[in-house]
């Protein structure tokens, strides 16, 4: 039986793990800039199991991720905090005004892995993008259109390979390329590169506790 914690990170990748669409990722390596977001620090609760997570903020444009697990043991319970590893920020991507909080993109591997301190390795694993908005004690998290990827990699507009037997998507692509497309595509009339299904939304209940 997952944790309460495992069940709200595969609620962040429903779209793209679980369901028949595809997954859509990078590789390193991770090389962002980007400013401190301190209005992301604090309780959250939400997904689709209400699970409660802590965000702490230990760099510019990085958080650490942690659940709150329920565990049992025999006829003894307790709660447990269990690190769900770390995030990885650039925040200034979908300002349409003069506010840096208005949306922005989050990385993380699937395992949780860290991927502080590996920004200059190049390595092979799977970094999932998505797209986030900040705002009223609230965070709203969209995946990535595996059908929108996957015609751009098909018709060569998009460096990257199509596998899809193991319907995954690789766009051969720094973050800072992916970066910078996505902000001239929120400016232009182009089709979004965000599905609005599955959205995952937390609501912020607390300040972390000292």
């Amino acid at each position: 039986m997952y944790s309460i914690a495992m069940r709200f990170t595969l609620t962040l990748f429903a779209s793209i793990l679980v369901c028949s669409c595809a997954s859509v990722h990078i590789k390193g390596p991770l090389v962002i800039e980007s400013d401190l977001v301190e209005e992301i620090e604090g309780v959250w609760v939400g997904g689709e199991k209400e699970s409660i997570l802590f965000i702490k903020n230990y760099g510019e444009n990085k958080v650490k991720l942690a659940g709150l697990n329920w565990k049992r043991d025999g006829d003894k319970s307790r709660f447990e905090v269990d690190n769900l590893g770390d995030i990885v920020l650039s925040h200034d991507i979908f300002r349409s005004g003069s506010s840096a909080l208005d949306g922005g993109l989050l990385f993380m591997t699937a395992d949780g892995d860290s991927l502080v301190g590996r920004e200059s390795e190049v390595f092979g694993d799977k970094i999932f993008f998505m797209k986030y908005f900040l705002s009223d004690n609230s965070i709203i998290i969209w995946m990535p259109d595996s059908d929108y990827f996957h015609d751009l990699v098909e018709s060569g507009e998009i460096a990257g390979k199509v596998d899809s037997e193991a319907m995954d998507i690789l766009l051969n692509i720094e973050a800072s390329e992916l970066i910078s497309r996505l902000k001239d595509d929120s400016r232009s009339e182009q089709p979004s590169a965000f599905t609005t299904d599955n959205l995952v939304i937390l609501r912020k209940v607390a300040p972390l506790p000292h």
